[in-house]
């Protein structure tokens, strides 16, 4: 019998649910330190993979399920009409305190902010929901390092996510708003909602989820 196939988001998000399915004895074992991009149990087939990839293997029915951060699954279902109508979130998972956040150089008043870079359009529809609708800033999009974007004078503040905020005040900035929190969620492909490999994948994980 095929295994079910399961996408995860490489780094953090990924070595965090292996521990948590492994300490709640849903998985005998663990992958070793190696390169290797995909993890074998008796019923699972892990695969390591970026984000978007994730998205874009589920569209192609190539794995069954996706863990991935809910801000990227939320990005991809509001802003990206290519890949937005294929997935479907099926349930989040509590593995991180994050949360999206505005922060500026101390001296930057909020109302004085004209210019944001954010990493996307999700984090900048944050801030503009904040502002009760009133579009009257202008935002840039940046491929990470977005700290660095106040002290170069390419943009006032930033919006981003953030966990214990280190980044953030390493780099002479204060979080000056916590907008809405960022969990993980387990995904799949619209055309797989009702698959049984699905549902009892996402079963499992509703029994142990915290």
């Amino acid at each position: 019998m095929r295994k079910t196939i399961i996408g995860l988001s490489k780094g953090r998000i990924a070595k965090a649910y292996i521990n948590y399915l492994y300490n709640n004895n849903v998985i005998s074992n663990k992958p070793d330190e190696s390169r290797k991009l995909y993890f074998e149990t008796e019923n699972y087939t892990f695969t390591f993979l970026k984000p978007m990839d994730i998205i874009k293997c589920l569209s192609l029915g190539i794995i069954d399920l996706g863990v991935i951060g809910s801000d990227v699954y939320e990005n991809v279902y509001l802003f990206n009409d290519e890949y937005g109508k294929k997935v479907f979130g099926m349930l989040d998972i509590n593995l991180f305190n994050c949360s999206f956040a505005l922060a500026a150089p101390k001296n930057v008043n909020i109302d004085d902010i004209k210019r944001i870079a954010v990493s996307s359009e999700l984090a900048a529809f944050q801030y503009f929901y904040d502002r009760n609708s009133k579009f009257d800033f202008e935002y840039v999009l940046m491929d990470g390092s977005l700290e660095i974007a106040p002290f170069l004078g390419y943009a006032d503040a930033i919006v981003d996510i953030v966990e214990t905020g280190e980044t953030i005040r390493a780099n002479d900035l204060e979080i000056k708003k916590l907008f809405s929190p960022i969990t993980t969620t387990i995904i799949t492909s619209t055309c797989k909602i009702d698959d049984e490999k699905v549902k009892d994948f996402v079963r499992v994980n509703e029994r142990i989820r915290q």
